[in-house]
Order: structure tokens, then C-alpha cells, then sequence
């Protein structure tokens, strides 16, 4: 019986120092595993908002600041046709004030500049020209802002705060481009 005890015994106590073990060479891994992106996000002009957004995507884990970037213009992409898609759908629909038809018209020319922009902005990245990348994450900046002008008076029609907030995600995910453009360095 005391055997039986003192094997068992032996045993919690070696599960217990694996355990630690473990946990110490893992901590830091985890805890650096954002690292990057909270020092990137830091640099953008909402942090915490930067890097919940990134987090949406897996590849932000250990990835340095050419893949932030590349995550960056992914999700600035995904996001800008969906703003397209929300905006098109409303001028389908039966938009009874002629203003917030025409407003809608114009940033769905604004979003069709963005869009081109980004796709820029991805061939840019592929290419190497990284001072290409902030100059064009600039543009899709000033595109986005004159839809979000375009729509400001019309905050409280539906739909449009949406559409709004999503700007500023794109804003956002451009402002983390231009960072990270300009932490990688020279051009090709």
C-alpha cells in the first residue's frame, strides 16, 4: 500500500512539474504572440479598436509587419465591398429622399475608388514598392472620408450609421497599412 502511495505520489509530482515546465516555456509564447500587432496598433489612431479588428484574422498571431500589412489590406478589401454592397442595395431599393439617393450615389463612386485603391495597394505590397503602399492606403483614407462627409448629414436615416462605422474601419485598417509601410522601410 505505501508503495502504491509513494508511486503515486512520484507521479502527481512529476505531472505537476511537467505542468510548470510546460507552462513556463509556453507563457511567453502566448503573451508574444500579439506583440507585434499591439506595437503596430499602437501607432494607429485607435489602438484597442485596431487590434480587435486584426484579431479577426488567425495569420495576426505571430506574424511581423509585412503580414500585418498584408492582413491589413485583406480585411480593408473584404470590408470596403461590403460597405459597397450595403450602399448598392440601398439605391436599390426604394430610397424615397432624393438627397440620401444622391449621397449614396456619390460614395458608391467613392467606394469604387477605394476598392481599385486597395487592389493597388495589394499589387504594390506583392511587388515590393512600400512606399507605393502608404501612398495609396492615403488615397483610400481621403475616398472613405468624403463618403463618411457625404453621409454626415444623414445619420439618422437607416442604415447609414452603419455604413458610417464601417468607414471608419477601413480608415482604421488603411491608418495600419500606412504604419506599417513606413516600419518596413525603404522602397524597391
Amino acid at each position: 500500500m505505501k508503495i502504491k502511495m509513494a508511486s503515486s505520489s512520484a507521479m502527481l509530482v512529476s505531472l505537476a512539474l511537467l505542468l510548470i515546465t510546460t507552462t513556463l516555456f509556453i507563457s511567453p509564447s502566448v503573451a508574444q504572440q500579439h506583440a507585434q500587432l499591439k506595437k503596430i496598433c499602437s501607432k494607429t489612431f485607435n489602438s484597442d479598436w485596431c487590434v480587435k479588428l486584426m484579431k479577426k484574422d488567425s495569420r495576426t498571431s505571430n506574424a511581423n509587419d509585412r503580414g500585418l500589412a498584408e492582413v491589413a489590406i485583406d480585411l480593408a478589401y473584404s470590408t470596403a465591398q461590403d460597405i459597397q454592397n450595403q450602399i448598392n442595395a440601398r439605391l436599390y431599393k426604394d430610397v424615397d429622399e432624393p438627397e440620401l439617393k444622391d449621397e449614396l450615389v456619390a460614395c458608391s463612386k467613392n467606394y469604387n475608388d477605394v476598392l481599385q485603391g486597395l487592389k493597388r495597394t495589394k499589387k504594390h505590397f506583392k511587388d515590393g514598392y512600400i512606399q507605393r503602399i502608404a501612398a495609396e492606403a492615403e488615397d483610400v483614407i481621403e475616398e472613405v472620408n468624403e463618403c463618411d462627409d457625404q453621409l454626415e448629414g444623414q445619420s439618422s436615416s437607416r442604415g447609414t450609421k452603419r455604413i458610417r462605422k464601417m468607414n471608419d474601419a477601413v480608415e482604421l485598417l488603411c491608418d495600419l497599412i500606412k504604419v506599417c509601410a513606413s516600419d518596413s522601410g525603404d522602397d524597391h
